[in-house]
C-alpha cells in the first residue's frame, strides 16, 4: 500500500502534463499541408473565385479541396484549363472545421499515376 501512495503521484504527473499539453480540436497547429495532383472538377462562385476543386492524388484517391477568395493567376478559367489538359498542380492546404482550406496554389511538373 506504501508503495502505492508513493507510485500513484510519479506515474499520474506525467499523464496529466500530457493531457494538459495536447491541443482540443479548437486549437489545432494550423500548419500548411501540400498535396500534388490533377484537377478533375471545379465549383466556381464566381468568374474570379472558385469555391472547390476536387484533385485526384498519384494513388487515386480524390480529394475536395476548399478555396477561399482569390488565388492570383488561379482563377475558375484557369483551374477549368488544369482539368482539361490534366496539368498537375499543387495545393497548400489548412485543415480547418474538418474541410481541406487551400492556402496556396502552384503549377506542378507532370504526375506519374501509381497502378
Amino acid at each position: 500500500m506504501q508503495l502505492v501512495k508513493v507510485f500513484l503521484p510519479v506515474l499520474a504527473a506525467p499523464i496529466f502534463l500530457l493531457l494538459a499539453c495536447t491541443a482540443s480540436d479548437s486549437e489545432i497547429d494550423l500548419d500548411d499541408l501540400s498535396i500534388k495532383g490533377i484537377i478533375i472538377e471545379v465549383q466556381s462562385q464566381s468568374l474570379l473565385e472558385t469555391k472547390t476543386i476536387i484533385l485526384l492524388d498519384n494513388s487515386g484517391l480524390e480529394h475536395v479541396i476548399h478555396l477561399d477568395g482569390a488565388y492570383g493567376k488561379f482563377t475558375p478559367a484557369h483551374l477549368r484549363d488544369h482539368m482539361i489538359t490534366a496539368a498537375p498542380i499543387s495545393v497548400d492546404y489548412q485543415i480547418r472545421d474538418g474541410k481541406l482550406t487551400a492556402t496556396a496554389i502552384h503549377d506542378d511538373e507532370p504526375l506519374v499515376i501509381d497502378e
